[in-house]
């Protein structure tokens, strides 16, 4: 795999900035921490390249060592390109919710769930047209 982006026309990995979403539905945590074990990658890993797939970026893992992960806990700690948090922003300002969920829905979309957010401070729930993802 490539080492990431280098200066100039493109940003470096040290240059991924941090994002914490918060209030992630139980559901889709399950079903992205499901996807991670069977690709073998990160939680984080495999947001992230989701986000920069959305958004016409290259996601390149950013090194850390994380833990793979588990069902455990409503958050997501992500490192992201600066791009692809410049869109997150945007598109949240647009739609006006928050960045988030913005990141909530684009998950879910990319796994056949429904994501609706809620007004802040409230939690928000994901369902699915399907049958439950397996634990």
């Amino acid at each position: 795999m490539d080492e990431g982006r280098t200066v100039g026309d493109r940003v470096s990995r040290v240059d991924y900035r941090d994002k914490n979403v918060r209030n992630v539905p139980a559901k889709l945590k399950r079903v992205v921490l499901n996807a991670a074990l069977a690709e073998g990658v990160t939680m984080a890993d495999l947001i992230g390249a989701t986000l920069g797939e959305k958004y016409g970026v290259v996601y390149y893992s950013n090194g850390r060592k994380t833990q793979r992960g588990d069902a455990n806990g409503n958050q997501f700690m992500l490192s992201l390109p600066p791009e692809v948090i410049d869109s997150i922003t945007r598109e949240a300002r647009e739609r006006r919710i928050t960045e988030s969920s913005v990141i909530l829905d684009a998950i879910a979309a990319k796994y056949g769930l429904i994501y609706t957010p809620t007004k802040k401070g409230r939690r928000a729930r994901a369902s699915s047209p399907a049958s439950e993802p397996h634990a």
